[in-house]
Formats: C-alpha cells, sequence, structure tokens
C-alpha cells in the first residue's frame, strides 16, 4: 500500500512536470494522439467523439474483440458486410449511446 508521503509526491511531481504538458490526460486513459490514423480521419467521428474514444482505460484485447464479436449477431452482420461506411456508423452509434468501448472493439474487429 502506498504510504500518504508517496501519494503527495507522485502527485507533486504530476502537477509540477507533467500536467503542463498532458493538461487533463491522466495515465488510466488513452489519449487521442493513440488513436489510429484510420479512425482520426474518418468524416464519422468529430472532435468530441475522438475525445469519447481516448477516454477509456485500455484498447480492448484481441480475446475481449472476439468474444464481443461471437456474442454480438448485428456486429457479426456488420462485418461480414465488409464495408467500412457501414463499420464506422456502427462505431459512431455506440459512441454516441456512451459505449466507447464497443465501439472500439467493432472498429478493431477483423472480418
Amino acid at each position: 500500500m502506498e504510504s500518504l508521503f508517496t501519494v503527495i509526491i507522485s502527485d507533486t511531481i504530476w502537477r509540477n512536470n507533467l500536467e503542463p504538458y498532458l493538461g487533463n490526460w491522466r495515465p488510466d486513459q488513452i489519449h487521442q494522439n493513440m488513436i489510429p490514423d484510420f479512425i482520426k480521419e474518418s468524416s464519422y467521428f468529430d472532435g468530441n467523439d475522438l475525445g469519447k474514444l481516448g477516454n477509456i482505460e485500455n484498447i480492448p484485447t484481441e480475446e475481449e474483440i472476439a468474444i464481443f464479436v461471437k456474442e454480438n449477431f448485428e456486429v457479426k452482420a456488420v462485418l461480414s458486410a465488409d464495408d467500412m461506411d457501414t463499420k464506422f456508423q456502427k462505431a459512431k452509434e455506440y459512441v454516441d449511446n456512451g459505449r466507447a468501448i464497443d465501439a472500439w472493439k467493432l472498429l478493431l474487429a477483423k472480418k
């Protein structure tokens, strides 16, 4: 367990050294700069959407993606259509409904 001293020192180091460069980003979030170009360059997502996609703790693992696809008939249909527009539209729907992690799983899923 961390001591109070460690927590105070860590927070001080964060505020004085890193926060001016990283703004509100915390180590428990990915950052918009870490979002792949094919997502950032999509016309489906605006800056707000990218912020939501960047505000997750971890990018889903291949195993999590496979389980998501296996358990979701609608996602299987989107992927079998082999149409990026359909995939982006569904991912945008997920983001709009507060399901950024599901959007990630869909966007990273392979056919």
